[in-house]
């Protein structure tokens, strides 16, 4: 049970991250684009309690994190190597 509150604090802080990321590229205002940015390292050090709060109380849901984020990761790394490919070979054509 506890693992399961854990986890969603983990996506809490995920979703939290990401609405301070926009705040502070979007924000009109220099002082909300400041609390984004305080709002971002809130999230990022409340993420790093809970990751660290799952891999003290239940080490196997941490290791099966920690796979699905590799898999993620590779999925990612296999998406840019294609883009860079098609872009690498596009920018090499002569317009003259």
């Amino acid at each position: 049970m506890f693992t399961r509150f854990v986890v969603a604090g983990l996506h809490f802080f995920g979703l939290a991250a990401i609405v301070a990321i926009v705040t502070a590229l979007l924000a009109p205002i220099d002082a909300i684009r400041f609390l984004g940015v305080v709002a971002l390292a809130c999230a990022g050090l409340g993420f790093l309690v809970e990751l660290y709060a799952l891999q003290r109380v239940d080490p196997q849901a941490f290791h099966e994190l920690s796979a699905r984020l590799q898999r993620f990761r590779a999925f990612g790394a296999r998406t840019a190597r294609t883009y860079m490919g098609a872009t690498h070979s596009s920018s090499s054509r002569s317009v003259w």
